[in-house]
């Protein structure tokens, strides 16, 4: 529960955040990435069918690498909204 002195978060269109909403926006984002996730995993276990067993392990990391680098990217830009990140104080 917040006070008067507690300041209310706010997205960048002006919209308070709430808890209420934030709960459901990280359970969203949350499904959205294990959807994603699985996607992207029987992706590049198709494509690296043909890879020695030894590559596959760096396969992933650089499609994990690039999918964090683009979420980040999309947040920061303002295309998603930015979930679980605390606000810059000063």
């Amino acid at each position: 529960m917040t006070d008067s002195t507690t300041p209310v978060p706010v997205t960048p269109t002006g919209q308070q955040v709430t808890t209420h909403r934030d709960i459901w926006q990280r359970v969203g984002r949350t499904l959205i990435q294990i959807i994603v996730s699985g996607g992207l995993t029987a992706l590049i276990d198709l494509a690296a069918q043909d890879l020695p067993a030894s590559v596959v392990p760096y396969l992933y990391a650089v499609v994990m690498l690039v999918t964090v680098t683009a979420q980040n990217y999309a947040e920061s830009q303002g295309i998603v909204p930015t979930i679980l990140k605390k606000p810059p104080v000063g």
